[in-house]
């Protein structure tokens, strides 16, 4: 990977394109491709027509379909398989409070992280009666940018995949600096797979005893700003499943 830089959180300015409010021609032919791919959809379900199988994906991300695949079988919803409802029970925290954090993260004295879709950086503490109190206010923000996957390294900093920008390092327990650092933004050159290509879209991320960090990168289509102010993945995502090529990666740092 290329090597760490040093940002400020007050201080990132990267440019992308705003969605425009008028209907361009890849828009109105991603609608027109959902609209026929839900009519096939709706007519297979009703009998009318049989959709065969999807071939196994093509290109220089995807390998060989191991033998056997599709003879697989699931496997029958008992023992520790069975349908339960426990997730029912469950109850919705900060609703209403923190929007589009993907994920959570636990520190070490117990507290939850979350990042809403701003790279606003929230904090609920225990309060001593099995719950959590949020802190009314963001303790911090990461700079412009839309967080998806985010943990807590050995060493107590929360790394986050930053789906504009790469891959970051916030030091949340460092009282005195609160660095952001960028620890890469593009593939390395030695890599045996897209050498120096730029990580357009970091999704996900889960790191190993040893520190190192695997994450994911989803696509070659970046995020762009919306019209509410916030980079929005769902154009990303819409556009990458119409071409349905296997641009995913997994990635280590």
């Amino acid at each position: 990977m290329a090597p760490k830089k040093k940002i400020s959180s007050t201080k990132q300015s990267p440019q992308a394109a705003t969605i425009s409010s008028s209907p361009s021609l890849k828009t109105t032919a991603a609608l027109v491709t959902i609209f026929l791919f839900i009519t096939a959809l709706s007519l297979a379900a009703l009998g009318v027509v049989t959709l065969p199988l999807p071939a196994p994906a093509q290109g220089k991300h995807a390998g060989k379909v191991p033998s056997g695949v599709y003879d697989w079988q699931p496997k029958p919803l008992k023992g520790e398989w069975a349908l339960n409802e426990r997730l029912l029970k469950a109850e919705r925290l900060f609703e209403g409070h923190i929007h589009g954090s993907e994920s959570v993260a636990v520190g070490l004295e117990g507290e939850l992280v979350m990042l809403d879709r701003t790279n606003a950086v929230y904090e609920a503490t225990p309060d001593g009666a099995g719950g959590y109190k949020l802190q009314p206010q963001p303790i911090a923000q990461l700079g412009a940018g839309r967080p998806l996957g985010f943990h807590f390294d050995p060493e107590g900093h929360l790394v986050v995949a930053d789906s504009l920008k790469g891959l970051l390092r916030y030091s949340y327990y460092d009282s005195q600096s609160k660095d952001i650092t960028l620890l890469t933004t593009h593939v390395s050159a030695s890599s045996p797979i897209d050498p120096g290509s730029q990580i357009t879209y970091a999704n996900d991320l889960a790191i190993a005893s040893d520190g190192t960090i695997y994450f994911t990168s989803s696509t070659d289509i970046v995020p762009q700003l919306n019209q509410h102010g916030y980079y929005d993945t769902y154009r990303a995502w819409l556009l990458s499943m119409m071409q349905g090529q296997p641009q995913g990666r997994l990635l280590r740092y």
